[in-house]
């Protein structure tokens, strides 16, 4: 069951059982609990939503980092990313001189 399916399902069970008891108190351990639970179902898809943007940004990355078969321009690429490494490693670390203080 999907998170909003569940949330509508409490809402009508609220309806329900305040449409049956209509003497009931809003303050019972029913509704407290029924509270509860929307609340957190609430939370749980916000979550839901967040983890699905991030999933799809995932997705994104990692069709660009798709391995091409020129494998020479594959080559290539990680030879100019491990020189950019390695001068931002010179650049911040400094073999502990500065300790990246210094302003650039």
């Amino acid at each position: 069951m999907e998170v909003k399916e569940a949330l509508k399902w409490f809402e009508w069970a609220d309806d329900v059982y305040y449409c049956s008891m209509p003497n009931a108190s809003p303050n019972n351990e029913f509704y407290k609990q029924s509270k509860e639970i929307k609340n957190l179902l609430k939370s749980m898809e916000a979550e839901n939503k967040k983890l699905k943007q991030e999933n799809k940004a995932y997705k994104g990355m990692w069709k660009e980092l798709k391995p091409t078969d020129d494998y020479e321009a594959l080559i290539l690429e990680e030879k100019n990313l491990l020189s950019t490494m390695s001068k931002l490693e010179q650049k911040y670390l400094n073999n502990g001189e500065n300790n990246g203080t210094e302003k650039y």
